[in-house]
């Protein structure tokens, strides 16, 4: 029968004689201490009998007091985390033999290294879960580490022998964490033995004892593990990264084939959407993120005796793009305004200077190791950049006069672009913080393309590929104060092909497809689209 019991267990009788043995089945729940009086802070005190608790899969004591028992067969739930409503105080269960399949429910403070103890003093067998209570808030650097076994330390008072102590056993029972990983500050932490740690060295020579620390992932030195919100913070980040850069259009991309058309002013529209791929580091796990954006722009044309020409204009953007990670998925957008220059000349070299203000936007939610929805919203940030494109096209053969036929351009474009701070708390209490960090892109490329004229109608057919390096992308992270170094550094090859034309005697359209391989992310497709029109 279910029966749910209150109070304390206390062995009858004097010592060494008082035998009590508590029997929980059939989903039946005790709450109370057990020889409450007999555990201090140094170890076990007074003439002790022989108490025995056993607990089948279905049932629970609640342990409301620093307890001792001598005999202990867990396969159920046992929970030191029980007595809140008087205030929560960390406890030690204190048993002299331990056996079962169960689970320990615990908590404690990994930064100021107290919480609840299991004191297992004679001997141990089987495999236990440790459910130890997340705790995201706390400012907790991956370095800290707390005991929450301790095996064979702890002399038992022989109630039949005064002044002696009871002997040891085999200490064979296994721990790990329920489930699989608990949450800390900012980093994932886990549950083995302290020889087992490659974060944090914890000098225990005791195998048999059992402690909470930094999850680690294999590289030398090994790195901490952040959480999974942590985690999709950082990734939010390198998302809004990216679609900064997906606003440095190239000239071609923004202006296309420019027209032989008498019209002073043009206005445009360019559509684009793609996929990113995005590599894990040592303190992030990779991520996907598909995107779409549009952006349409305005430029006056002024042209020169000499033949060259000064085109002058605006612009406005928008992205939209969901980041997928492992454990959850997010929004990010970006809004820029920005003003941009170009000067072409009569022998094919063109300078373009950009200028713009773009605004970030983001939101993402994910599951914590418990499984339970973590969510943040106002993951925001803004930029400044500039960029500087140049190149010059050169017709091969018979046609270069007429500016026909086949020919090669080789461009070179520096953007920059300064990010601002990020700071903002999740709903379990994290609190995420970016400082502000610079990002200079170098881009150097070969465009290999035939262009055909007929009347007022052209066709432009070519290749590109290009190479593009991050300069700078140093980021410090901050998972509740706790620093983390993040780098966005690398390279990436980008190739596609595409058609610009004209039709009419103010009207052109441009349509690409390109794709980038990098050792820090993959662009596996990408698609633009622009229709300009004179007016």
């Amino acid at each position: 029968n279910i029966a749910n019991i209150s109070g304390k267990v206390v062995e009858p009788g004097k010592a060494p004689d008082r035998l009590l043995s508590v029997t929980l089945a059939e989903g039946s729940v005790l709450t109370g201490g057990a020889n409450t009086d007999r555990v201090t802070a140094t170890g076990l005190i007074g003439s002790l009998g022989t108490t025995t608790v056993t607990i089948d899969s279905t049932s629970r004591w609640a342990v409301t007091g620093s307890s001792w028992v001598t005999n202990l067969g867990n396969s159920g739930t046992v929970s030191l985390r029980d007595g809140k409503a008087s205030g929560w105080t960390y406890k030690t269960l204190a048993v002299g033999n331990l056996d079962g399949s169960g689970a320990f429910v615990m908590g404690g403070d990994v930064v100021k290294r107290k919480g609840d103890l299991l004191d297992v003093a004679l001997s141990s067998k089987g495999t236990f879960t440790i459910d130890y209570k997340n705790d995201p808030a706390a400012a907790a650097a991956p370095k800290n580490a707390l005991l929450l076994v301790r095996s064979g330390e702890t002399p038992v008072p022989d109630a039949a022998n005064p002044g002696g102590t009871l002997p040891k056993g085999v200490f064979a029972a296994t721990f790990s964490a329920l489930p699989n990983s608990v949450e800390i500050g900012g980093f994932v932490y886990t549950v083995g033995r302290a020889a087992d740690s490659k974060v944090v060295t914890i000098n225990d020579p005791n195998k048999n004892n059992w402690y909470l620390y930094p999850a680690g992932q294999d590289p030398v030195p090994p790195t901490p593990t952040p959480t999974s919100a942590a985690d999709a913070g950082m990734n939010m980040l390198y998302a809004h990264y990216l679609l900064g850069a997906q606003e440095n259009h190239t000239l071609m991309q923004r202006m296309g084939e420019l027209q032989r058309g008498t019209a002073l002013s043009d206005g445009w529209v360019r559509f684009y959407g793609g996929k990113y791929d995005v590599s894990g580091t040592t303190a992030r796990q990779p991520f996907d993120m598909s995107y779409w954006g549009v952006q349409a722009g305005y430029d006056r044309r002024s042209p020169r005796p000499d033949g060259s020409a000064l085109y002058t204009g605006l612009f406005v953007g928008h992205t939209e793009g969901s980041p997928d990670f492992i454990r959850g998925s997010g929004n990010a957008d970006a809004t820029s305004l920005g003003l941009y220059g170009l000067w072409t000349s009569p022998s094919g070299f063109y300078a373009d200077l950009v200028l713009k203000h773009t605004w970030h936007r983001g939101d993402y939610t994910v599951l914590d190791t418990k499984g339970k929805a973590v969510s943040a919203n106002d993951v925001d940030t803004e930029g400044f950049g500039a960029s500087l494109e140049v190149g010059r096209r050169f017709y091969l053969g018979a046609d270069r006069q007429s500016r026909q036929g086949f020919y090669i351009e080789p461009q070179g474009q520096l953007s920059w672009n300064r990010y601002s701070s990020m700071d903002y708390r999740t709903s379990a209490g994290l609190r995420v913080h970016s400082d502000s960090y610079d990002s200079t892109v170098g881009r150097i490329g070969l465009v290999l393309g035939h262009n055909m004229v007929h009347g007022d109608r052209s066709t432009n057919v070519y290749g590109k590929i290009m190479y593009e390096k991050e300069l700078g992308g140093d980021v410090t992270y901050r998972l509740n104060g706790v620093p983390v170094k993040e780098d966005f550094g690398g390279s990436w090859w980008t190739y596609g092909i595409g058609v610009t034309g004209q039709f009419g005697a103010d009207k052109t359209y441009y349509l690409e497809v390109q794709r980038s391989d990098g050792d820090r992310f993959d662009q596996e497709w990408q698609i633009n689209a622009r229709l300009r029109g004179s007016f």
